[in-house]
């Protein structure tokens, strides 16, 4: 089997992170023959793999196709697992939790918000075209509702999106944690074109509990598990793995996070690692 390059395990799973990771930046594609040549000999070699993102699963499903059913997923920022078809986890958001975030959207419209529940995702009618457009990327399940408060956006939370102008990230995550008080978390999810994401999900839930979860199905130990990501919400996971590759893309904090780092996702830098891992 190939060997962890820093632990020198077998690899036994590879988890890595989509948007400005995996994917292009800016798209929802990668190179498909280029990693389904590479995917056969991981296979081969008894090597699984997995998305861990915030992105709904309904979207994964759709951006990998016909790879799904052998793809396991780590998704909405770990609060919904699924390997093989069969979900392991659904961590669903308490709704003292869910109510401090409403509250805080209330006094501050201002930061705009989409609420991802299990089976599907909700934003409000009035929200910016681009926002909402940005989000049903993320989503492929978007519905709206008049208020976030409507009992079909309430159905299994899992956690909230956002995106404000870049200048505007640090702030507005300033202001969601003191108005959250600790009753849900706040991560940064990365900066592209402009724009600073961000993510309000469950404390104690992340992508390195959803990667656990995974780890425990299959029985893999860390020093088997290779990890690729390039914002806030992937730290806990790179943490995680026995080694954890921050992007050529990702910020110095990602970068400090990580045993390695590889060439950004637009130089498909996570696909020149796993040829490396398994060559032809």
């Amino acid at each position: 089997m190939a060997q962890n390059p820093v632990t020198g395990a077998p690899v036994r799973l590879v988890v890595t992170d989509e948007d400005g990771t995996f994917l292009d930046l800016g798209g929802e594609d990668f190179s498909r023959e280029r990693f389904s040549a590479v995917f056969a000999r991981m296979r081969a070699d008894g090597c699984r793999f997995a998305v861990a993102t915030s992105n709904q699963s309904f979207q994964v499903k759709d951006v990998f196709g016909p790879l799904v059913p052998r793809v396991a997923l780590a998704t909405s920022n770990g609060a919904y697992v699924e390997a093989g078809g069969r979900r392991l986890r659904v961590s669903v958001a308490p709704d003292g939790g869910v109510e401090r975030v409403l509250a805080a959207h209330a006094a501050h419209p201002e930061i705009p918000l989409c609420t991802v529940c299990a089976d599907g995702a909700w934003v409000e009618p009035g929200a910016d075209p681009d926002f909402v457009a940005e989000m049903t990327m993320y989503s492929h399940g978007m519905g709206r509702v008049e208020s976030l408060a409507d009992p079909r956006a309430r159905q299994d939370v899992l956690m909230f999106w956002s995106r404000v102008p870049e200048g505007e990230l640090a702030r507005s995550i300033a202001v969601m944690r003191e108005a959250l008080g600790g009753a849900m978390d706040v991560v940064d999810s990365g900066c592209e074109d402009g724009w600073g994401y961000f993510d309000v999900v469950q404390r104690g839930v992340s992508k390195a509990t959803g990667v656990r979860v995974l780890m425990e199905h299959w029985g893999i130990s860390p020093e088997e598990v290779v990890a690729f990501g390039d914002a806030g919400n992937d730290v806990e996971m790179l943490r995680l793995a026995g080694a954890g590759y921050a992007m050529g893309n990702a910020d110095e904090a990602v970068r400090a996070a990580a045993d390695l780092v590889c060439a950004p996702c637009r130089e498909q830098g996570v696909l020149r690692v796993l040829e490396q891992l398994w060559p032809e």
